[in-house]
């Protein structure tokens, strides 16, 4: 860490750490590809979204976790005991996050509302897919909006599509000898990261 801070400066001082992040949601959603149906690897990205607060991926996670082991019976009591401790969090998550989806939806049905603002105070508060809905169900605004592309794809990382990221980052780029710095840069080169073949 020292090394890395010293060469990336202080202006830097939260890519390291933002680097490493999308770096091991890359990593696990790559070991996903290889292997979708792989328990163990879903049930680290559940850990790894939930200690960060990540609450709609982590319950995703969890889901697919159930799916896949649903019909698996444990190994043995230990196993069963952890199995059955992940469940009751898993539901106690599936509560929350089911309770702030329906009150995202009576808030957003009252009235007009800034999408990228609301976008922004949604993900600040730990619902990434949440947050990335409320910017993608209008495409129209959507096209316009800049800093709605770039929230868009920051948000797409944390979902770990960084195929999808890079898309529309690239387009950013584009955009940008046009219409002068969009902020692309750094997310642009977080998305690289996760965005390797490893199908073949």
């Amino acid at each position: 860490d020292s090394i890395e801070s010293g060469i990336a400066g202080r202006e830097y001082g939260t890519y390291i750490p933002q680097r490493r992040w999308y770096q091991a949601i890359a990593a696990l959603n790559q070991a996903l590809t290889i292997e979708p149906d792989n328990a163990r690897t879903r049930l680290q990205l559940y850990n790894f979204y939930l200690q960060r607060r990540k609450l709609d991926l982590a319950l995703r996670e969890y889901e697919a976790f159930e799916r896949l082991t649903a019909d698996r019976p444990a190994a043995d009591e230990s196993e069963q005991r952890s199995r059955d401790a992940i469940a009751r969090e898993g539901d106690q998550l599936r509560r929350l996050v089911d309770q702030f989806t329906e009150s995202v939806n009576r808030s957003m049905a009252s009235g007009t509302f800034d999408r990228l603002q609301a976008s922004q105070q949604i993900y600040q508060s730990g619902y990434v897919l949440l947050a990335l809905q409320i910017i993608e169900n209008d495409s129209e605004y959507l096209n316009r909006s800049l800093p709605a592309q770039l929230q868009q794809a920051v948000l797409l990382m944390e979902a770990g599509q960084f195929e999808r990221s890079l898309e529309v980052l690239e387009r950013l780029q584009g955009a940008s000898s046009k219409l002068g710095d969009t902020g692309w840069r750094t997310p642009k080169a977080l998305a690289l990261l996760g965005n390797g073949n490893y199908r073949e």
